[in-house]
């Protein structure tokens, strides 16, 4: 039997159809493309959309913006849209072998690939627990608040993973655009704390 791969030692010229061409010879196929999908037909006349009838196709937006993310639109796993850039997490470091005071603050500005994004998770930890009081921090965007709920280590801990009241974020003062400048800073210190570290998740809407 003679593989089109031996046939072939150039290209193949697929002939554009308005409809099903005719019935091809004994022993012959046909390849050809009907509303800009690829088809083949048998010797019997069996016409085959070679897309819709393929495995693991994937179909994308009509568009996308460069150097964004692709996932999954839906549970088919053959959707695909533009996911943005993803997350992105930043960490400040306020402090470290000296103990945390009301005094430590630090400032990072947005770049424009965050252009447009939402805080999303904020979160603290540090390696030397507080022996007594409650390590508490703000973050703010300008002179505006991005929490209506500070985050929070409680004494003896390590993480605002496991405290007692959590961090909210206010809805209302959560987005970013290219070179807002935030500051993250120590409102109460707690009692020698050591490398206190915020982290914050920053997501497209």
């Amino acid at each position: 039997m003679t593989t089109l791969k031996t046939m072939v030692t150039d290209w193949i010229r697929v002939k554009t159809q308005g409809s099903k061409p005719a019935t091809p010879a004994a022993g012959f196929g046909i390849f050809y493309t009907k509303a800009k999908s690829p088809y083949f037909q048998n010797e019997d006349g069996t016409e085959t959309n070679l897309i819709s009838t393929a495995t693991g196709d994937v179909v994308g937006p009509a568009s996308a913006t460069a150097d964004h993310l692709v996932v999954f639109n839906g549970t088919t796993g053959k959707l695909v849209k533009d996911g943005g850039i993803g997350t992105k997490v930043i960490q400040v470091a306020l402090n470290g072998s000296t103990a945390l005071t009301v005094s430590d603050k630090a400032y990072f500005r947005i770049p424009s690939l965050m252009n447009g994004c939402n805080l999303v998770n904020v979160a603290a930890m540090c390696v030397g627990a507080s022996s007594s009081g409650t390590p508490t921090f703000t973050v703010k965007k300008g002179a505006t608040s991005m929490l209506t709920t500070s985050v929070t280590i409680d004494a003896g801990e390590y993480d605002s993973s496991t405290a007692a009241v959590a961090a909210v974020i206010d809805t209302a003062h959560d987005d970013v655009a290219t070179a807002t400048q935030i500051e993250v800073a120590c409102s109460v210190a707690g009692t020698g704390v050591t490398y206190a570290v915020v982290e914050l998740t920053f997501a497209l809407p």
